[in-house]
């Protein structure tokens, strides 16, 4: 006698007959009759054929549901498989829209962080000004801030804000050029 062959779909059959996911138990010769007839080999042939079937049916079924124009709604596989396609070239070019505001994103951020390191330092610097200065007359120092009666110190940092703090207020707050 053979020794008995266990394995899946692909060792037991032809090209392109199941799907490669689709596992199937090959039973040992010693648990069939040696000569199957004829009947016998076609009803296990069909049985095999319908499970593939079946497999093929739910799986676009699945697909079908997957897609939001489709959801329960009847469609041949063709057009499941059209709408399949849309949908995913309309999800690709959502998410790389999504990726490129993020990226967009990323980079504001990155400036808002140096011009907020840039506000605390002329922030200090101008506080230093403010603690020299004792008359009360203004007083410009070479990088731009301007110091009245020590009590407000007006800093431009970057062409489009200006940051005014006074020592009344314990945190600046910030006013564009277009606004002064």
């Amino acid at each position: 006698p053979r020794p008995a062959r266990l394995g899946s779909a692909r060792s037991a059959r032809r090209p392109g007959s199941m799907s490669d996911n689709d596992d199937i138990e090959v039973e040992s010769d010693e648990e069939q009759p040696r000569f199957q007839s004829a009947a016998d080999k076609r009803a296990h042939h069909n049985a095999l054929e319908r499970k593939r079937r079946d497999h093929i049916k739910d799986s676009f079924h699945s697909l079908r549901d997957s897609v939001p124009s489709l959801q329960g709604e009847k469609a041949s596989r063709a057009q499941i498989l059209d709408k399949a396609t849309e949908y995913i070239q309309y999800m690709r070019r959502k998410n790389h829209t999504h990726q490129q505001d993020i990226d967009d994103l990323k980079r504001q951020n990155a400036l808002l962080e140096q011009q907020v390191r840039a506000l605390e330092k002329a922030r200090s610097s101008a506080q230093l000004q403010a603690n020299y200065s004792s008359d009360s007359s203004l007083y410009t120092n070479p990088k731009g801030s301007a110091i009245c009666n020590g009590q407000c110190v007006c800093m431009c940092v970057c062409p489009s804000l200006a940051v005014l703090s006074s020592p009344c207020s314990p945190r600046p707050w910030f006013v564009a050029f277009s606004d002064l």
